[in-house]
């Protein structure tokens, strides 16, 4: 119906309006609930490996030549490959659960398999002749090394500072930096072993050759599914 007013009409709807259903929190959500679960049982099954593989990847963070080192081990190196993907997971629950990217959850964690995906085939396609195979391998496997410590670290972060209900903002910054970090060490850590064998020049290009193009299409993915 219409109810005169001084300056015009104004419409009054005679059915009452629904309400506004109020929006699920990330933890409501049952996909997240169950995913969660498997990653914890997954990971407490898996505990002994965590243990074997910290060991001889904390000194990585100090220097270059323990990730050489782990090349050699193929016990270590299996179980590297073997937590970085079991881990993988874990790390994008808790990139959602803070909203680090605009993406829903499944598409973020394909632009992510699809950025390490790229990176692993640049890796066995550019020719490094110039570098001995154990410290390509050591190199471009530098990255995955660290996920490790990256992935703890970041659902630590989100578990310990969301018990304490941290604005979900001050979490956000915090995974922004320890990511910018991690990208940061294993990026001098993959110069510094590629340096020893070839000049800081060719080091630089190659360098170019393995990070710009998986940064670019996770730039893009974000950027056109976003």
């Amino acid at each position: 119906m219409f109810q005169d007013f001084p300056n015009g009409l104004l419409w009054l709807s005679r059915e009452a309006l629904s309400p506004a259903s109020p929006e699920l929190s990330w933890t409501d959500n049952s996909v997240n609930g169950i995913l969660s679960v498997v990653c914890l049982l997954v990971a407490m099954c898996d505990i002994k490996d965590f243990f074997i593989i910290w060991k001889p990847l904390m000194p990585a963070l100090a220097r270059w030549k323990p990730l050489v080192s782990l090349e050699y081990n193929m016990q270590f190196s299996r179980t590297r490959n073997r937590l970085a993907g079991l881990l993988f997971l874990p790390f994008c629950l808790a990139a959602d659960w803070a909203g680090l990217t605009p993406l829903p959850l499944f598409q973020f964690v394909g632009a992510l398999a699809v950025t390490g995906l790229l990176k692993w085939a640049i890796s066995r396609i550019l020719s490094h002749k110039r570098v001995s195979q154990d410290n390509w391998n050591a190199a471009t496997n530098a990255a995955f090394s660290l996920f490790i410590v990256l992935s703890v670290t970041a659902v630590l972060t989100v578990g310990i500072m969301g018990a304490f209900k941290v604005v979900t903002d001050v979490v956000r910054i915090v995974l922004l930096v320890e990511i910018g970090l991690f990208w940061l060490l294993s990026t001098v850590r993959e110069a510094q072993i590629i340096n020893s064998n070839c000049g800081p020049i060719r080091t630089f290009l190659y360098l170019c050759a393995l990070e710009l193009p998986p940064c670019a299409a996770l730039a893009a993915a974000i950027l056109y599914l976003g």
